[in-house]
């Protein structure tokens, strides 16, 4: 119970870390050719899981299923996901970024398949398609 909560706060601080920095990361960087956001314009409002961190944690808590095969062999870390959230909060486009086994990377894909819609991120006022980075953790009790 101990390691599930602390996977949560974790969860939750790498969240707000990312939605932090999402708005100065994008103005730095300009977005792919997936993206409408062509220009290095700061949004004024970044991407987020409706209801918060607290909400996507308890997403993760009900919903991540562990690998038997990585349970066995004792597996745990981070599995990096990027995916693209489109102007109407739709998930598109999910890839892995930083892998730990196919079964576990499997298991996260298929956890930000299954996410809600997500609240968009918003340029003067205009929804705005643009790419976002999850971490998810992977404990053992």
């Amino acid at each position: 119970m101990k390691t599930i909560k602390f996977l949560l706060v974790s969860l939750a601080v790498f969240c707000l870390i990312l939605s932090a920095s999402a708005q100065s990361q994008l103005a730095m960087n300009s977005m792919d050719a997936s993206s409408s956001l062509t220009s290095s314009k700061l949004l004024t409002s970044v991407p987020t899981f409706k209801g918060g961190t607290e909400k996507l944690a308890e997403y993760f808590n009900e919903n991540l299923h562990y690998p038997m095969l990585s349970k066995i062999q004792g597996i745990e870390g981070k599995v990096l996901v990027e995916f693209n959230i489109s102007e109407t909060g739709e998930i598109r486009n999910i890839k892995v970024l930083k892998s730990l086994t196919d079964d576990l990377d499997r298991e996260a894909i298929r956890l930000v398949r299954n996410m809600p819609h997500w609240q968009p991120a918003y340029q003067n006022g205009i929804a705005q398609n643009v790419n976002y980075q999850l971490p998810i953790l992977f404990r053992l009790d």
